[in-house]
């Protein structure tokens, strides 16, 4: 046998010497005591063992019959050792940790105790097999042969090693296996070094994200309407009137894939703006545009959805900081870094978890300060894009929410769309930039839902008026100017109507006399409703107003038809003496019932009652505001 390929087949059985030794060392101190905590790194000792096996098994000589005594003896020992690594191999994969998780373990455990014969023998073997190699090394490895046809620096790593332990006279198998699981023992320190490394910075990142967290961070944007099948679709449009060819607003998708900073849409109330910036922030054609502005870059998209009738922290800057510090860091755990050393308890390395409870409790400024320090830290392969709605909801210093607004859009490789209605606030600070105006761009999503939604009712109980039923939808479309909202109200107030047997000619007369305004709207319906039910109302109304949201739910805690029920006087006496039997008996039922025929009746269109399923999984009657306006 060549030296070249001696050398080669004597590395690959140290190799499996060293890992079946370790494998049965491994498996001797599970079988002792059935530990799982050893057998946590198993997966390591059977990726070792696979991994020798193979390299020995590819150093094997092609053609065996040309082999002398000499070589046929080491052919034969490395065969037995891959047999004895391979049936390690096999025991091994047993005893994985799978589904059964370490109660299975265990149990499989128990069954390794009937293998310790087997465990004597296939140390005993490996012990035989170490001297019978001592011998092969002292008699076939020779040096000064290999050095002579080859240069040591152009070998197999394992061979080049080999050969220079046996030059510095490391000559034994024990020495040999010594002087390997030294090398073997470090490089497993290293990896669970990096191992531990990454569960500290896993922990350290849950810690970070817990302390902003609050449980109505998404509720607002989970709240708004998606958008009616096939509208909102003109954003990405390009922005031209083909009558005269002039440009009517600036345009979105030029916008998300170019490098100007803000872009401002205004509307009317009720006008659609904020599922306009559902529509936006959640589909895909704007992450697809967004990416042809930053190419090469990681990017992160952050949305906020103000509301004005929300928990301080959906209507307050505090709210806005925490939500969007809180969305960078679960894509870029960098940030957490920046606190740190911001605050003086960095050492340089990954996040310690521990730092993280010394750091102070989160304020306005600390928030405004630790966006400040992403910008300006943040590495350049890193861009932001931010989507925030109802701005004219926000509730706090102006001056602060216009400061984070232009901190995110003068940042190199940050951006920010924001919505609000056209207060003169907005109008100073935000006209210069690109907007559009949404109740002039809507015109075909409002004619889209008019016809869909009221048209088919209206031919229905009249199918020889359609010619009548044309006009009546087409006066509602241009009526609406634009407002979904104010759209959304007449529909269903005609559709009940028609359903109640009044004319197109009186449908029509009704629609006229309505405001087109959302003011005169609503005026108009508390006009209409009976005086002596307008006491009652305006109860209701201030009910759901100053409830203030129900913790995590994002509805008022009187939102639900049962909390209102159980502010009736009927209701009242049986909640104060905690009657659990009361609130499961027909009694109960009834009174829900009537109430939700009482809501109905006397509080007009002005409310909404409809199904919703709670954050446990059950479904549950909610009474709800039309909007905040």
């Amino acid at each position: 046998m060549e030296a070249l390929a001696a050398f080669s087949l004597v590395a690959g059985i140290l190799q499996v010497l060293d890992v079946s030794f370790r494998a049965v060392k491994e498996y001797r101190e599970i079988y002792k005591d059935g530990s799982v905590a050893a057998h946590r790194d198993t997966s390591v000792v059977v990726e070792a063992l696979a991994r020798a096996t193979s390299s020995l098994d590819t150093s094997q000589p092609h053609s065996p019959a040309l082999l002398s005594s000499e070589d046929v003896e080491i052919v034969i020992l490395s065969r037995s050792c891959c047999a004895i690594a391979t049936e390690l191999h096999a025991e091994f994969k047993k005893l994985k940790l799978g589904k059964g998780g370490y109660g299975q373990v265990i149990l499989k455990v128990v069954q390794s105790r009937r293998k310790a014969r087997w465990l004597r023998e296939t140390h005993a073997k490996l012990e035989v097999h170490t001297k019978t190699l001592d011998t092969i090394i002292l008699i076939k490895l020779d040096t000064r042969s290999l050095r002579h046809s080859y240069d040591l620096d152009t070998l197999d790593r394992d061979v080049r090693d080999l050969a220079l332990r046996i030059e510095r006279g490391v000559n034994t198998t024990t020495q040999l296996l010594a002087d390997q699981t030294s090398q073997i023992l470090d490089h497993l320190d290293q990896k669970f070094d990096k191992q531990e490394r990454q569960a500290k910075i896993d922990q350290a990142r849950q810690l970070f994200l817990t302390s902003l967290f609050f449980p109505d961070i998404e509720a607002r944007q989970d709240e708004v309407k998606q958008s009616f099948e096939g509208t909102c679709r003109w954003i990405f449009d390009p922005p031209m009137d083909k009558k005269n060819n002039a440009r009517k607003w600036h345009n979105f998708r030029e916008w998300l894939e170019t490098g100007e900073a803000l872009y401002w849409i205004s509307g009317k109330p009720g006008s659609g703006k904020s599922t306009l910036m559902k529509y936006i922030a959640e589909g895909p054609r704007t992450a697809e545009y967004l990416s042809n502005w930053k190419r090469g870059t990681d990017l992160i998209i952050v949305t906020f959805f103000f509301k004005d009738l929300g928990t301080w922290l959906q209507k307050s800057a505090t709210g806005l900081l925490r939500s969007i510090i809180w969305q960078i860091a679960r894509y870029w755990p960098g940030i957490i870094n920046l606190v740190l050393k911001r605050y003086g308890q960095s050492t340089g390395q990954s996040p310690d978890p521990l730092l993280l409870t010394m750091l102070p409790i989160w304020t306005e400024s600390r928030l405004l300060q630790t966006l400040k320090d992403f910008i300006n830290e943040k590495p350049a392969a890193v861009s932001l894009c931010a989507f925030i709605d109802g701005l004219d909801e926000y509730n706090g210093d102006e001056d602060i929410l216009l400061e984070v607004i232009h901190l995110l859009s003068s940042a190199s490789g940050c951006k920010v769309c924001v919505s609000s209605r056209p207060d003169p606030v907005f109008l100073r600070e935000l006209e210069a930039y690109s907007r559009c105006r949404v109740q002039d761009l809507n015109m075909k999503d409002i004619e889209k839902m008019a016809i869909e939604k009221l048209k088919p009712c209206l031919e229905k109980n009249k199918p020889t008026e359609t010619e009548a039923i044309d006009e009546l939808v087409d006066d509602l479309i241009q009526k609406a100017e634009g407002v979904f909202l104010w759209l959304s109200i007449m529909i269903k107030d005609l559709t009940k109507r028609s359903s109640f047997g009044d004319s197109i000619h009186e449908l029509r007369e009704r629609l006229h006399e309505t405001p087109s305004s959302m003011y005169g709207l609503y005026q108009r319906m508390l006009q209409r409703l009976d005086r002596s039910y307008l006491a009652y109302a305006f109860k209701i109304f201030q009910i759901l107003i100053a409830a203030g949201p129900l913790y995590g739910s994002g509805l008022n805690s009187s939102s639900t038809l049962l909390g209102l029920a159980c502010g009736e006087d009927s209701v009242w006496v049986h909640v104060t003496q905690f009657d659990r039997s009361y609130f499961r008996s027909s009694a109960f039922d009834s009174t829900c019932r009537e109430l939700r025929t009482r809501l109905n009746a006397r509080c007009g269109n002005l409310i909404e009652i409809a199904s919703n399923e709670n954050e446990n999984g059950v479904e549950e009657t909610i009474v709800l505001q039309h909007h905040r306006t």
